[in-house]
């Protein structure tokens, strides 16, 4: 009989499963998750630990009653880590010690009395603690120094007064969370001000809303971004994180709200961003990165977004010749792409040989001594846009630079150093409307240089070293605005504005002050234009500023 009920016994202990069973929420196997088992447990070496590709771990609800020291060993990349709702006591001095990485712990609702000093003395990255729903009485105040985010939320009778004060001090200081309203008609819109110093997002903020469309989190003074910041959004559409301290975003922060198509990441301090960063982005469309700290982007970087239109990337580190051709390979619906501010010199010339929809390209301020050739290539037809401002081009020599930009539309040549432009260089560009070469040094226009451009409308040559233009130098175009102020100009044809109209070119703006006129020739320029009336620029006829030189006759001399 007494043997009967040991057997049985025996089988009632084999089928209580203490142990949690744990398994991995992804296929990297970066995110631990465990489910309680039968009965409570104490958590030793060997369930989570010696795992060293693991990022997050969650014990949530797990019966836990204790931990051994080892129970976190091997663990060199755990950034969170989660054993909330369980049946703690206490936490052992050197528990976290081997966890070096971690930045965000919960222990929160347990029935933690009192906690060791020391205990989180070696995890110099911790940035978030919470220890809400505790049974603490006491704590040393040199526990919690360097942690910037701690939440606490016990009964007032469990804590004594010298510990009040040391919540006080931490609630004041927890006042780095910025504060947020909803706006628009529906209240969809969340906006949000910065708090009084620097802030780690978490959940919470922002996340969990099924309504939410838009946030705005410009200017927060955030200095980074935890794992489910954006749990629960899936209205999200526009997400604004500019303007603030972020110098790195952890693979899986963007994971969540899969519907995003506006991130705005700019004036950060980002560096780099961990391959597969967007792989969950699959819908976005605008990726503003202006003003951070780029250097590099790893091949493959972009590939999980192939929807995507707007893309810039203006004011980084990066180098123009580090950048793998094959970058945007899977791009192909790429229309704006902003390479500004940012060194483009000895850039592969197949760079954007992948791009049959590109409408802008920005290369201002790019350190060009030339135009370069992945900006003109063949596949680049639908080039409306080109920028290449504030540059170092001398001279542009051949006749068929732009031979392939059928559709382009403007062209930015401003602020170079252009001293000779070939006769036939503007010839293909059938669609140009307007062409910007303003603050160059350019002394002579070619006769032809911009005949038989049939849609050209606006010229802006200002701040340049002309002393005069030709007549048949806009023939063949749709001339409408032209800008000759701040050149050398004496004086311009005789009735150049009718000469101009006997050739089917009727000015509506005429801009030619300041120059070095001859008053004679530019009073007869100012009845001209008044008579046709042209609108330009007379606000200097005020008799405060000089405007022209008198000489000896007051008749136009025209000889140079």
């Amino acid at each position: 009989m007494a043997v009967t009920w040991c057997v049985v016994l025996l089988g009632v202990l084999l089928s209580i499963e203490a142990k949690p069973s744990c398994k991995f929420e992804d296929d990297s196997s970066r995110h631990l998750e465990c489910s309680p088992g039968d009965s409570d447990y104490i958590l030793d070496k060997g369930l989570v630990s010696d795992k060293a590709r693991i990022v997050i771990i969650t014990l949530r609800s797990c019966k836990i009653t204790s931990l051994n020291t080892d129970c976190f060993e091997g663990l060199p990349r755990l950034e969170r880590l989660d054993i909330s709702h369980n049946k703690l006591t206490t936490l052992p001095l050197g528990v976290l010690d081997k966890v070096p990485k971690l930045t965000y712990f919960n222990a929160s609702y347990n029935i933690i009395t009192n906690l060791p000093v020391g205990l989180f003395k070696n995890v110099q990255n911790l940035i978030q603690l919470d220890l809400t729903g505790n049974h603490l009485y006491e704590i040393n105040p040199g526990l919690f120094k360097k942690i910037p985010t701690i939440f606490l939320a016990m009964k007032q009778d469990t804590i004594t007064m010298g510990w009040w004060w040391i919540l006080i001090g931490l609630i004041s200081y927890v006042n780095a969370q910025p504060s947020c309203k909803f706006y628009g008609s529906s209240k969809t819109i969340a906006s949000c001000k910065p708090g009084d110093s620097d802030y780690v997002l978490v959940r919470g903020l922002v996340s969990d809303n099924n309504r939410t469309t838009k946030i705005i989190l410009r200017g927060c003074r955030i200095t980074d971004v935890d794992y489910e910041s954006f749990e629960n959004l899936p209205a999200l559409k526009y997400l604004d994180l500019s303007q603030n301290a972020i110098r790195f975003l952890k693979l899986g922060t963007l994971d969540e709200a899969l519907e995003v198509t506006h991130l705005n990441l700019s004036y950060n301090m980002l560096s780099q961003f961990p391959l597969g960063l967007f792989d969950q982005k699959t819908k976005l469309l605008t990726l503003d990165l202006t003003g951070n700290k780029l250097v590099s982007f790893e091949l493959g970087i972009f590939d999980t977004v192939p929807k995507l239109k707007y893309l810039y990337l203006s004011t980084n580190s990066f180098v123009g010749k580090d950048l793998n051709p094959y970058l945007f390979d899977q791009n192909p619906n790429l229309s704006i792409l902003d390479f500004s501010r940012n060194d483009m010199s000895a850039s592969p010339d197949n760079l954007l040989h992948a791009l049959y929809n590109l409408e802008t390209l920005n290369l201002d301020r790019t350190f060009l001594t030339a135009v370069p050739k992945f900006a003109t290539a063949a596949n680049l037809k639908s080039l409306k846009n080109l920028i290449l401002s504030t540059n170092q081009i001398k001279r542009i020599d051949s006749p068929t630079v732009f031979i392939n930009l059928d559709n382009l539309k403007v062209l930015d040549l401003s602020q170079n150093n252009l001293e000779f432009i070939h006769e036939n260089t503007f010839k293909p560009l059938r669609n140009l409307v307007g062409i910007i070469l303003r603050s160059n040094k350019l002394t002579h226009l070619p006769e032809n240089l911009f005949q038989n451009v049939p849609k050209l409308i606006n010229i802006e040559l200002s701040h340049n070293q002309l002393k005069t233009v030709s007549i048949n130098n806009f023939k063949g175009t749709s001339l409408k605005n032209l800008n000759l102020s701040d050149n050398k100009i004496i004086f311009l044809p005789e009735n150049f504005c009718s000469e101009l109209q006997n050739i089917d070119i009727i000015l509506a703006k005429l801009y030619f002050l300041p120059n070095p006129w001859e008053c004679a020739c530019m009073n007869e320029l100012i009845n001209e234009v008044k008579t046709m009336n042209i609108l330009y620029d007379g606000g200097d006829f005020d008799g405060a500023h000089q405007v022209c030189v008198v000489k000896d006759k007051f008749v136009c001399d025209r000889t140079l």
